[in-house]
């Protein structure tokens, strides 16, 4: 599993080009950016095809909010991947 939270959906995808090689079938990425949803569906589609796994889940909070735990993560995704990362949520950040 990779985590990223990036500015937005556009360096998330230069990031992840960058990252090209070495993404395998059945990663996950967990990309907690808030970014263009039209944008971060069609970079989960070609994520797809690769057969790497794609969760988006930006996080509504402040960094304060965050750090005291009091964020809010909402998750888009399969429903296999997001459990697959059960473990994670388990840390309140789901």
């Amino acid at each position: 599993r990779v985590v990223i939270c990036l500015y937005t959906t556009e360096t998330v995808e230069a990031v992840l080009k960058q990252m090209e090689d070495g993404l395998r079938q059945a990663q996950i990425i967990i990309d907690t950016t808030t970014g263009d949803p039209t944008q971060t569906a069609a970079l989960g589609a070609r994520l797809a095809e690769r057969e790497v796994e794609y969760l988006e889940s930006p996080i509504a909070a402040s960094s304060v909010q965050t750090r005291a735990g009091e964020a809010v993560a909402l998750v888009a995704g399969s429903r296999k991947a997001y459990e697959a990362c059960n473990d994670i949520s388990e840390l309140s950040m789901f």
